[in-house]
């Protein structure tokens, strides 16, 4: 199952829930929460699936123009814009929109050959932006 979700702090944390171990946590979540009886029933399989499996539909869609393609050269000054209290370099502007390409590709073709895709979105601008587009798309 493809896990979509809107920002890299979200994919960071569906990453590490998708490889659950109590012995990788410093607070083991589901002891605190559920009890010492459900630990085993989590152990290894929180979510389910691999890390690769997740992607992250992050391009700040809920800012600037969208009429033009999710990475061309508007939505990168727009990216720049938006985080102009950093200075990134080319190469880093880069990167990043190269790995968000992957993911929406990984998306994409995870939809065309039939795989279970599971949405996590909220209210928050960003997330609705987000899964709007991806409605879209898909």
């Amino acid at each position: 199952m493809v896990e979509v979700v809107f920002n890299d702090s979200a994919k960071g944390a569906m990453t590490i829930v998708k490889n659950y171990s109590k012995a990788d946590m410093l607070v083991d979540p589901i002891l605190s929460a559920e009890g010492e009886e459900s630990q085993e029933q989590f152990e290894g399989k929180a979510v389910g699936g691999s890390s690769e499996d997740v992607v992250c539909i992050g391009f700040n869609l809920d800012v600037g123009d969208i009429a033009h393609e999710i990475d061309s050269d508007e939505r990168k000054y727009t990216f720049v814009k938006l985080f102009s209290s950093v200075d990134f370099e080319q190469a880093e502007i880069e990167e990043f929109f190269k790995y968000q390409r992957d993911d929406l590709e990984k998306l994409v073709s995870a939809a065309k050959t039939g795989t279970p895709i599971r949405v996590w979105k909220s209210n928050a601008p960003f997330s609705a932006c987000g899964y709007a587009y991806v409605c879209d798309i898909l």
